[in-house]
């Protein structure tokens, strides 16, 4: 290990210029072909500076490994290859976790300013590839046999896998993504899949993070609690100490997600008390970029929960309660950028929770449509009226109505009197060309309107063409070669010949037709073509 100097002094070098994003992510090959001397995993071991824990030296010292290891032929086999290798798979896996700052920098906190720079950031994000490099290297040497040192690098390696988190970058998700698929390939080859894996890591990894941040509407059994006791609040108990998934290991919701994304259904049920605790207690957390986690996670577990399972435990109830809340945060007293990953996250949770708690049809489809009724009310009619100015979340409640009235059905009818005068007014309102997106979501309700509650149809087509013949005319006068906005005028002249076919009376409507188009001749291509 004569070289083991030089390559320090090369591997600083490196570290110092990584806060460039465009600095190389490892050394070069330059200095591996000036390596002369064979070594040993054992060798390569103790060049690491075990006693120095600070980002750059750990960041050098992985950079040094990576070197030795990139090249195969250059280590000799020893009989203490194995108990090195394993000791550098931990060290390797620990040094990659994410740093605690990282907790503040989320892109959905928009009142605090990130507790890293762009530097900072750029460091980590380099540090974080050449580590999963070495983990690569070391897979293809010593592949990984130990159960439970397995699942903690499998925990390491999915920390990577989503690329809106702040420590992650594509390239970093690639190289993590194909080593985890080599593990799960070692699970499979060893217990014929992954059940075991998932539940190891739900049971060693996840669990114990949440185990402090106790949900009185569960019982120990993660079933729903009959007669849930209040809160207790423990004054004396600093919040990171009982939630260090929210502070210390920040990225463990990341790895939550990665194996929720990976269980079945036989999974999901052996495994039901360590999954719905984690899971409330990301929903029910104070802050929006966790609820929205939360949400989204739900959405997850419930593709892979039999309906029977959840009927048999009870959470329907518990995960409903828990989400309907969320609707309800909306500008101004949640910032908007929040308020839009939220309800994005929160509404497509609740709609699989309709499809899993209510899956038949007789009774089970009347107690889905009230649900669904439900959520439209309390959720999109209730949030329009409070935040309709907000133009984006305006779009994203008028997109949540054709979701909604395509998941209800003929059913809708019952809600046309509150939905036809919401869309008509956005389609009429005198400057909605400036924002094209909102028109597009409400064009497209509109259609989705008219194609499931078609048999009341003809009797609302006044508040229908009313909207759409101003908006037509509107787009006439504004577009001036604007792409989005020929687009929205193709979509209203389809929606306008799905209403001739719905209302199922052509000679009247096509005598209605004339006497517009008489009135205004520029409605003939729309109303006549």
């Amino acid at each position: 290990m004569a070289d083991v100097q030089k390559l320090r002094a090369a591997a600083k070098e490196l570290v110092d210029k990584a806060s460039n994003s465009e600095s190389p992510a490892c050394l070069s090959d330059d200095v591996e072909s000036a390596l002369t001397d064979s070594v040993t995993l054992t060798s390569v071991y103790n060049t690491i500076r075990l006693s120095d824990t600070r980002i750059n030296t750990v960041h050098e010292d992985l950079a040094v490994v990576d070197v030795y290891l990139r090249k195969p032929t250059r280590i000799r086999c020893e009989s203490s290859d194995e108990a090195a290798a394993s000791k550098l798979y931990q060290w390797v896996r620990d040094s990659i976790i994410p740093s605690r700052p990282f907790a503040k920098h989320s892109q959905f906190d928009t009142n605090a300013p990130p507790s890293l720079r762009d530097g900072e950031v750029a460091r980590a994000h380099a540090k974080a590839l050449i580590a999963l490099r070495v983990l690569g290297h070391l897979h293809e040497l010593v592949p990984l046999a130990e159960p439970r040192l397995l699942v903690t690098v499998v925990a390491g390696l999915a920390t990577f896998t989503d690329t809106r988190d702040a420590w992650t970058t594509p390239e970093a998700c690639k190289e993590a993504t194909a080593l985890l698929e080599a593990c799960l390939d070692i699970s499979r080859s060893k217990q014929k899949d992954t059940k075991g894996l998932m539940t190891a890591l739900l049971r060693e990894e996840i669990r114990p993070l949440f185990a402090k941040s106790k949900n009185n509407a569960l019982t120990q059994q993660g079933r729903k609690a009959i007669n849930p006791l209040p809160e207790k609040v423990e004054a004396s108990e600093q919040e990171a100490d009982i939630k260090p998934w929210k502070y210390s290991h920040v990225h463990i919701v990341t790895v939550f997600k990665w194996v929720l994304e990976r269980v079945d259904a036989s999974t999901v049920e052996d495994n039901w008390p360590l999954i719905i605790p984690p899971l409330l207690t990301l929903i029910d957390d104070e802050t929006t970029a966790y609820k929205s986690k939360g949400c989204e996670l739900l959405t997850v577990l419930l593709k892979a929960t039999h309906p029977d399972f959840i009927q048999r435990t009870g959470l329907g109830e518990v995960f409903q309660d828990a989400v309907m809340p969320c609707l309800s945060y909306l500008p101004t007293l949640t910032p908007e950028t929040e308020s839009l990953h939220l309800l994005g996250a929160a509404y497509p949770a609740l709609i699989a929770l309709a499809h899993v708690r209510y899956p038949k049809d007789g009774e089970d489809l009347k107690q889905k449509t009230r649900f669904l009724g439900r959520i439209l009310r309390q959720g999109v009619l209730k949030g329009y009226v409070h935040a309709s100015e907000h133009g984006k979340i305006a779009e994203l409640l008028i997109v949540q109505i054709a979701v909604l009235v395509d998941e209800m059905g003929i059913s809708c009818v019952k809600h046309l009197k509150d939905l036809l005068p919401i869309i008509s007014s956005i389609l009429s309102a005198p400057f909605a060309t400036s924002y094209p997106p909102l028109l597009r979501a409400s064009v497209r309700s509109m259609q989705q309107i008219i194609l499931n509650g078609w048999p009341r149809i003809g009797y609302h087509r006044g508040q229908v063409l009313q909207g759409l013949v101003i908006c037509w005319c509107r787009i006439r006068e504004d577009r001036a070669g604007s792409e989005d906005l020929e687009a929205i005028q193709d979509a209203i002249k389809a929606t306008v010949g799905l209403l001739r076919v719905a209302t199922r009376d052509e000679e009247t409507i096509t005598e209605d037709f004339r006497t517009m188009v008489a009135s205004d001749a520029r409605l003939r291509e729309l109303l006549l073509p």
